[in-house]
This record gives structure tokens, sequence and C-alpha cells, in this order.
């Protein structure tokens, strides 16, 4: 692993596709959608972070030119990504490319684009280039397989929802959190 990241993968094999079936009644949050029963189509074989990235991480790429290089944007135009300063590149909840907010360096980057997130894995890829593995954004299937479990879990601990166990509207942090502060909301 690049020695920038502080950071735990995890291996899963698959040989066979997944059934899985969504909780009809399923009502925390005004964001939660279902796929009803669904097949979770994966690859035999693949890494994912056990945590999201952090402002911290995101930092090196910055700082490394990761705005300025043509070839991780894919002829997307990237000057329009620019921090709370509207002068310097970089995530739209940074006050300028010079760092990340006060006291939130192991919290997930946000203000990130889908076209951001994409640059942050091509640099990935040139910078950290493994000749077995490929960096790349979780398809929604591989999103899915690692939030819930081959058990089919309807969250990543099992099929109640606990308050204390994330993130939500309900544990009213009302913004990010570090990362690892809910261990025991972790599936793996």
């Amino acid at each position: 692993l690049p020695q920038f990241i502080d950071y735990s993968l995890v291996e899963m094999s698959f040989a066979e596709p997944l059934i899985y079936r969504d909780d009809p009644n399923e009502r925390h949050g005004p964001f939660v959608g279902t796929r009803g029963q669904h097949e979770v189509r994966l690859p035999s074989r693949f890494r994912i972070g056990v945590y999201p990235v952090t402002n911290e991480q995101f930092l090196y790429f910055v700082t490394d030119g990761g705005y300025l290089r043509d070839d991780f944007w894919q002829g997307t135009s990237r000057r329009t990504f620019l921090t709370q300063d509207k002068k310097t590149m970089g995530p739209s909840t940074w006050r300028s490319s010079k760092g990340y907010p006060s006291k939130r360096q192991h919290h997930p980057v946000s203000g990130v684009s889908y076209l951001e997130a994409k640059a942050f894995v091509a640099w990935l890829n040139h910078k950290y280039a493994d000749d077995e593995w490929l960096w790349c954004l979780p398809s929604e299937d591989i999103w899915e397989i690692s939030a819930r479990s081959p058990k089919g879990f309807h969250y990543p601990w099992g099929t109640e929802f606990l308050r204390d166990h994330c993130n939500s509207i309900e544990s009213a942090i009302n913004g990010t959190s570090e990362v690892t502060r809910f261990p025991e909301g972790n599936g793996f």
C-alpha cells in the first residue's frame, strides 16, 4: 500500500452472484431507496477500503498537483472545481487548496464531485501502480455487498437499525465525523 494511506483494505472473493431482498419498510432517511429483489453482480475478487477517503488522504492528491494534470481528468475541465476562496482548485468544503477544515483530517473528504473522485483514482493508479490491482471507484453492487455483507444484512452490523452504530440523522451529529468513530457499525 502507498505510505500515505493509513487505510485498511479488505479483499473479497465470490464465485456466484448473490440475490438480495431489500426491506420494503426501510424508512431511515430521505435518500433511502430500494432495488427490491435483485442480483448482485461482482468481480470474482476485489478489494475495498474499510473507511472512506479522508481529507488528509485527499490533500496528498491536491498538493501533488492532481488538479493540474490533464491526464487525470479525461478531457474534463477542472477549473470550475474551486475551494471556498474561489481561486484555488480543490474540494468545495475546503477554504483553499492549502488544506482541509481544521481538525477534520480524519473525516471523509466531502465537497468533491464524481469527476474529482475519478481524477483521484487516476492519480492513485499513476502514483501507486500495481501489476495485480487497479484502483477504481466501487460499482453499486460492490458498494452494496461491502455494506451488507454476503449474508445480506440491511446494515453492515445486522438486520436492525442502531443509531449508535452510524452517523445518521438519528445520531444528531449534523455533519461528518471521523471515519473510525463508529467501529461497531463496521461490517468488516
